[in-house]
């Protein structure tokens, strides 16, 4: 981060990303802690060692969620932010959807 200040971008102050499997999951136990900080968790519908993966556009969309979004736990898959409690993988079409 202080390379940034030095940069002239100010105050940067990032929460956190996480790209899990069981995203979903792993963001009810970090939503139900209430922290007062931002946490977006990842991950991809196809493993990123399979070419045409999702796997990199998920986490550069976590990235840029996680510097607009308030305090709160998300899920962001699919170029879609879902609040922790409100999301689940629909395997049978591929993506994730709001419960």
């Amino acid at each position: 981060m202080g390379q940034l200040n030095r940069l002239g971008v100010g105050r940067f102050d990032v929460s956190g990303v996480v790209a899990v499997v069981s995203a979903g999951l792993t963001a009810g136990v970090v939503g139900r802690a209430a922290l007062d900080k931002t946490v977006v968790f990842t991950g991809a519908m196809v493993p990123y060692s399979v070419q045409g993966s999702d796997a990199p556009f998920n986490l550069g969309f976590a990235l840029a969620a996680s510097l607009t979004l308030p305090a709160g736990a998300y899920v962001a898959m699919n170029a879609r932010i879902f609040p922790w409690d409100d999301v689940m993988k629909d395997k049978a079409e591929g993506t994730f959807k709001t419960r």
